[in-house]
């Protein structure tokens, strides 16, 4: 039992950690970049 609370565990991890990297991610590209825009 203790095996499969650590693996709903770790799962729960790696989920909200690709949630978070994705969610950066989109913030980072829907922010125009003004350097990039500028020339």
């Amino acid at each position: 039992m203790l095996a499969f609370h650590l693996c709903i565990g770790v799962m729960f991890g790696l989920w909200s950690f690709y949630l978070a990297m994705a969610a950066l991610l989109a913030l980072y590209l829907r922010v125009p970049r003004s350097d990039r825009t500028e020339q």
